[in-house]
């Protein structure tokens, strides 16, 4: 346990240092079907996107072969943010990605049909405070 907490530490301030340099964030979410943690790494001017899940086998990091489409958001006009969530009752992860100018948010979901992350068909409104 006490190695866990330290992994985090370690993460939780790389994650602080990789933003203040680069415009790099992260975030993650935990799958209980197959208890792992995945991450989401983002740059938020272009929203290019890489995910990445611990490889017990290989004991390291490892990136998703199937990651979100390289502009996300298209037309994004300000920096670019990202959040994941999983729901346990549908035992499946979603993004939503907005323009931190605009609130133009997309929402995406994982098909497992077309192994793909697919745009929802309902999503906010593009200005979602107007």
């Amino acid at each position: 346990m006490k190695s866990k907490l330290i992994l985090l530490l370690i993460l939780f301030c790389s994650i602080s240092k990789l933003h203040a340099q680069n415009n790099i964030c992260m975030t993650s979410y935990y799958n209980s079907s197959d208890k792992a943690v995945y991450y989401l790494v983002w740059d938020m001017k272009t929203g290019k996107s890489a995910q990445y899940y611990w490889d017990a086998t290989a004991s390291k990091w490892a990136k998703m072969e199937i990651n979100m489409p390289a502009q996300p958001l298209p037309e994004a006009s300000g920096e670019i943010g990202m959040k994941a969530y999983y729901d346990c009752n549908d035992k499946a992860a979603y993004y939503i990605i907005w323009d931190c100018n605009s609130g133009k948010s997309i929402q995406y979901y994982w098909d497992s049909a077309d192994s793909k992350w697919a745009k929802m068909e309902i999503n906010l409104p593009a200005d979602p405070l107007k």
